[in-house]
């Protein structure tokens, strides 16, 4: 029930990478989720590239291979 962003616009370019960082609570997996649309947003909409490719461990690790190394699951 509370707004996390309000009139936002980004433009990421190739080859460009981005952290978000901040307190627990904030939002920030929210606002990956919607941008992976994982999740709706309540308003607006989400636009990718043709070539768009999201990479993400989430924070239980569930999506990690145990069988790999750390620099073969995040290449």
């Amino acid at each position: 029930d509370r707004v996390l962003i309000k009139d936002f616009s980004f433009l990421l370019g190739a080859g460009q990478r981005i952290g978000i960082v901040g307190r627990n609570g904030l939002g920030k997996t929210t606002l990956l989720r919607i941008l992976m649309k994982q999740l709706e947003p309540d308003a607006g909409t989400v636009t990718h590239g043709p070539s768009v490719k999201f990479v993400y461990a989430d924070q239980k690790r569930a999506s990690l291979d145990p069988e790999k190394t750390v620099l073969e699951e995040i290449a």
